[in-house]
């Protein structure tokens, strides 16, 4: 199979033996990411050791139908051989010839790109059986049939789990500590922000970007007066009605983002602070508040990781940073250690490269979310 796969792995494994040395075969046949069905029946109290190292860390997802009886193993694999359960629910990535599928994981479970978590998506997108095609935000912008669709509920619910579960971020979104009657409120969410990050960052123009953030506030507008239309926003709708989520948290990242267009510079701690009060602070709270509290305590200390995690990112990636003409150091301390704040000077002091083709440098919408789970 790794000679097969030219290492990397299966995208999916249905074992139906019912034995328990298959079955720890079927999770070691899995790439990262992979998927593995059991449809084998066995015993009752039958013990498989599986290496939770290996599940944890290989980020793999486990679908089981435990069946003892060989009436209902067979109904199982009946349900593949007929065509209830057809290949294209195992697809989640339509390529040309060649080209080898994506993995398919449960709905709340975080999917993964083809290589691993450090590898984009990049081309169309995901092609359900319904033949909708998700698009990351600016392949969205850019794909007239994606703008001028009316889109579904149950399509806009869909492409923000797609959106969460498929956008390069270095952690999940959701985990297994998060309650799963919460997921898909956390998905609609990110995908907010997600959305506010790319308009802001992934554009190229600071002009074009304060255009489409200007945009992304009027949607924002329509969706609080009810009048909802873009998939992000039809999907988020049911979530701000049910935990009364402030239009302002959403509006202050917004700002954030339009502030980054304008301002490159900040002369002290001070005005770093001020910033993260759009930039992170918001997403803290929402998160709080999506969690069922609301206490001053709580979200000042929260106010306070998030500032945090959002300033040790951007330290992380000074030279990131500086392609964009950005300095997230304060001035002052610079002066104060006799280091020029000029573009020129830090250019020729830090190792400054691209980053890799089609890999977003990085993400404040996922610091954000990262800093508050």
């Amino acid at each position: 199979m790794r000679k097969l796969t030219e290492g990397r792995g299966a995208d999916v494994v249905i074992e139906a033996v019912g034995q328990p040395e298959v079955w720890q075969l079927a999770v070691k046949l899995l790439r990262r990411g992979g998927v593995v069905n059991f449809f084998g029946g066995c015993p009752n109290g039958t013990q498989v050791g599986v290496d939770t190292h290996l599940l944890h860390y290989s980020e793999l997802t486990l679908k089981a139908s435990f069946h003892h009886t060989p009436a209902l193993v067979r109904k199982a694999v009946d349900a593949v051989s007929s065509g209830y359960v057809t290949a294209r629910d195992f697809v989640n990535r339509v390529g040309t010839a060649g080209q080898s599928a994506g993995s398919h994981a449960a709905p709340d479970e975080p999917q993964r790109a083809l290589e691993d978590r450090h590898h984009p998506l990049s081309g169309a997108g995901l092609r359900p059986a319904n033949s909708t095609v998700y698009l990351p935000p600016t392949q969205f912008l850019a794909a007239p049939e994606a703008i001028e669709r009316s889109w579904t509920l149950a399509e806009s619910l869909n492409y923000t789990r797609w959106l969460a579960t498929h956008h390069y971020e270095n952690f999940h979104v959701v985990s297994f500590l998060l309650p799963k009657r919460l997921h898909q409120d956390f998905y609609n969410v990110y995908s907010f922000c997600r959305w506010a990050d790319d308009l802001g960052d992934e554009i190229g123009d600071p002009q074009v970007s304060l255009r489409l953030l200007a945009w992304w506030r009027g949607e924002l507008q329509a969706m609080y007066a009810g009048r909802a239309s873009h998939p992000v926003f039809m999907a988020l709708q049911g979530t701000v009605d049910r935990f009364d989520l402030p239009q302002l948290l959403f509006d202050d990242l917004i700002t954030a983002f339009e502030q980054d267009q304008t301002v490159t510079r900040y002369r002290n701690f001070e005005e770093l602070f001020e910033y993260c009060r759009y930039s992170a602070n918001p997403v803290g709270r929402l998160v709080l508040a999506l969690c069922g509290y609301r206490d001053a305590e709580r979200q000042a200390l929260s106010d306070a990781t998030c500032t945090a995690l959002q300033l040790a990112n951007h330290w992380q990636d000074v030279t990131v940073d500086l392609l964009k003409d950005r300095v997230y150091l304060p001035l002052d301390v610079l002066e104060r250690h006799g280091y020029p704040s000029r573009r020129s000077w830090l250019a020729a002091s830090m190792p400054v490269s691209a980053p890799p083709c089609g890999k977003p440098s990085k993400s404040r919408a996922g610091c954000s979310f990262k800093a508050c789970l």
